[in-house]
């Protein structure tokens, strides 16, 4: 695949033409159009070195033709074994494939960083005889998948006492009766 299919080739998988391109990348709009009326035997390097830097490959794969992979020659990319493994097996996917990974990986990703933020204002009720109380929070919570869910609030004396002992043990996180309705 010779430099102008392999441009096509980003443009297309960035979603670009030229003039987008060449507003991304910095080089003039006539530079990159004149690879496909001129040819591009002549461009200098520091424009091709823009373009590469645009679609993070190297120029060994832009100008050498035998390089089929846009990731030859970059580097700064500190994978394990079973990362590279996961990365080969997605290049060889369909589109529906890789769709579907991207999907995984994002869902996933939000509910790794849901799961890791523990809000202020939800308290964790840790043993059976405070959970058996009447005590749901009235404050927007998320959960899982980072769907808002709305929950009511009752909350009573022997509640309120129960909550107020936790924390004072320091097995309950802040807990501000004045916020809730008694």
């Amino acid at each position: 695949m010779d430099f102008l299919n392999k441009l096509n080739y980003l443009m297309e998988q960035h979603k670009l033409n030229k003039h987008t391109l060449s507003l991304a990348c910095g080089v003039p709009y006539t530079t990159i159009d004149s690879f496909y009326k001129k040819g591009y035997s002549n461009a200098k390097l520091s424009t091709i070195q823009k373009i590469a830097d645009y679609f993070n490959t190297s120029i060994d794969y832009l100008m050498r033709d035998e390089i089929s992979d846009p990731k030859y020659g970059v580097t700064g990319l500190n994978i394990d074994i079973d990362e590279k493994d996961i990365i080969d097996k997605y290049r060889e996917t369909d589109e529906y494939g890789r769709e579907t990974v991207r999907f995984t990986v994002n869902r996933e990703y939000k509910r790794t960083k849901e799961q890791s933020k523990k809000p202020d204002n939800i308290v964790e009720i840790p043993n059976e005889e405070a959970a058996n109380n009447d005590f749901v929070f009235k404050e927007i919570a998320r959960d899982t998948y980072g769907t808002k869910q709305k929950y009511k609030t009752e909350i009573n004396e022997e509640t309120t006492e129960s909550l107020k002992n936790l924390h004072k043990m320091g097995k309950l996180g802040e807990f501000n009766v004045d916020d809730h309705d008694i």
